[in-house]
């Protein structure tokens, strides 16, 4: 019986409505109706009773239709209706107990615990306003069209990117909002070209501070540290003025985590500490590049790498809690690698130096791999961090792992809903506190050198 009758299903129970409670007497049962919210051929039910005949209803459209079949009519069938017939019956049955499963089931287990939601927005969103500073420069033109094209916020989400530099890059910081215009992205709002810091920080949602203070040939640490101090209180002050209370900031510009520490430090009242970051994801991908090289397989494969304190030649790469996927299996890093000498030697040293290296072979430094880390940075902390992983960022301590209060120290975090937690009760060797002592030292005395230069003490 080819009843294919469009249908929308959306509950079940007894039906008690007159007409069906006269059909229930006639067949000496009661009659069981369902309803399924997907639009199909047919949804019908066998309704279970004790009469001579089957009975099917059907439900068009919130239209109750009955048809019962009697046994003069069963009777004149040929066999192949019959079967027809019979097929029918039992898928309609079969579709029946598959909604109760589903309902049920739906009902006891608590889905949304392990489904993540979309990743990013499946409609257009209002515009944000993200800030590039150092816009002209190498890394700064490396990563404004990676913002620009959706990938770090989006395919859905429009930004109007801001971008500033010092008068003296003004012109080729017009050339770049140009080339931007000229590539078309529909999820790109706007493009601003400024050299003020008032007009930079205005109403910004993001911000990647990039530009700093190159080291020169002959310049000590300390001056390094009094030049870019300066840029980052400038900055910091007018982040409390000009920006929203919600913006989240990335140093990129070294010495990174000191100089957020400053930023920090002038935009407190207005922006909270925690909204303040330092990037130390280039190292995390460094680190985990190595592995996978060590190991044999794709990059993606390998999680869970930490790098530990300053964005320097003493931060400390560590595999411990790392995990491979190889051949299929999820294993610890260091069983995969199994070469302790290696991972406490070569392979530190290869993560801390890579810049240099870097310098060496290019005259300039790494610009598409910081680029690209500073994406992964913001992503991350705009969507989050998948179940069972953590990655690096240079935060806020707040005393885990014994590291000074207020220091800005890169630890594993998680991250949901925006907001990252540094992951706890991690094990820590003897060689680990080593390492990990001495990048602190080095951030407390940068932090000293600092305060000093801002003609403060530390507080």
């Amino acid at each position: 019986m080819g009843l294919g009758v469009p249908c929308s299903v959306v509950a079940i129970g007894l039906d008690t409505t007159p007409e069906s409670s006269s059909l229930a007497n006639h067949r000496g049962g009661p009659l069981i109706v369902a309803q399924s919210c997907w639009c199909g051929s047919v949804v019908g039910c066998l309704l279970a009773g004790k009469g001579p005949s089957p009975l099917i209803v059907l439900w068009p459209f919130q239209r109750t239709i009955h048809f019962e079949v009697d046994r003069a009519f069963a009777n004149s069938m040929c066999p192949r209706q019959a079967a027809s017939y019979t097929i029918f019956m039992v898928s309609c049955l079969l579709r029946l107990y598959f909604w109760l499963f589903c309902k049920v089931i739906y009902t006891f287990v608590p889905f949304s615990k392990y489904i993540l939601p979309l990743p990013f927005p499946t409609t257009m969103s209002a515009p944000i306003r993200v800030l590039v500073t150092g816009a002209a420069g190498q890394i700064g033109y490396s990563i404004v069209l990676q913002i620009a094209k959706g990938d770090v916020f989006g395919p859905n989400q429009k930004v109007t990117l801001v971008l500033l530099d010092i008068p003296a890059f003004a012109t080729p910081l017009e050339g770049v909002k140009l080339e931007l215009i000229d590539c078309a992205l529909p999820t790109l709002a706007g493009v601003e070209a400024v050299t003020t810091e008032a007009e930079a920080f205005h109403d910004i949602d993001y911000a990647f501070l990039i530009g700093a203070m190159p080291r020169k040939e002959g310049m000590e640490r300390k001056d390094l540290l009094a030049a870019n101090v300066k840029i980052f209180k400038s900055q910091g002050l007018a982040l409390a003025k000009y920006a929203k209370p919600s913006v989240k900031i990335l140093v990129v510009g070294n010495p990174a985590n000191t100089n957020a520490l400053i930023a920090a430090k002038y935009a407190a009242g207005k922006v909270p500490l925690e909204n303040f970051s330092a990037m130390t994801r280039l190292d995390h991908n460094r680190a985990a590049a190595q592995v996978a090289l060590k190991v044999g397989v794709p990059v993606e494969n390998v999680k869970n790498v930490i790098i530990w304190g300053n964005h320097s030649s003493t931060q400390f790469p560590d595999v411990a809690h790392a995990k491979v996927l190889k051949n299929g299996q999820e294993v610890d890093a260091v069983g995969a690698i199994n070469d302790t000498a290696y991972l406490q030697g070569d392979f530190i040293s290869t993560v801390q130096k890579r810049g240099a290296v870097i310098i060496e072979k290019r005259k300039l430094s790494s610009a598409m791999s910081a680029a690209k880390a500073a994406v992964d940075h913001i992503r991350t902390w705009h969507v989050g961090t998948k179940p069972g992983e953590f990655v690096s960022m240079a935060v806020a301590s707040d005393g885990s792992y014994g590291i000074p209060k207020g220091l800005i120290f890169s630890f594993p975090v998680t991250i949901e809903n925006g907001k990252w937690s540094i992951v706890q009760g991690l094990k820590i060797d003897e060689f680990a506190q080593g390492k990990i002592n001495a990048t602190t030292k080095e951030l407390e005395d940068e932090r000293t050198d600092a305060l000093e230069a801002c003609g403060e003490s530390k507080q």
